[in-house]
């Protein structure tokens, strides 16, 4: 995806009011239980194309990774 196309959506986003926060390594800088406090929701970065999502409920009906449909954005 070009780059402009991932800024114009990126700049979209922080004006519907979406926080990002880069350079941070959530479990040293700050807790997933802390973000999950601070925000209604949290995305994590893929660490690797294949990998799958550890968390409880991650298999559970109606749960899919955000990555599936952020080409179709």
């Amino acid at each position: 995806m070009e780059k402009r196309h991932l800024d114009r959506r990126i700049e979209q986003m922080a004006a519907e009011g979406t926080t990002f926060r880069t350079g941070v390594d959530v479990g040293i800088d700050v807790t997933a239980d802390d973000l999950r406090a601070e925000f209604d929701a949290v995305a994590r970065r893929r660490r690797h194309r294949r990998a799958t999502c550890r968390s409880p409920g991650a298999s559970s009906a109606g749960i899919h990774q955000a990555m599936e449909y952020l080409p179709y954005a």
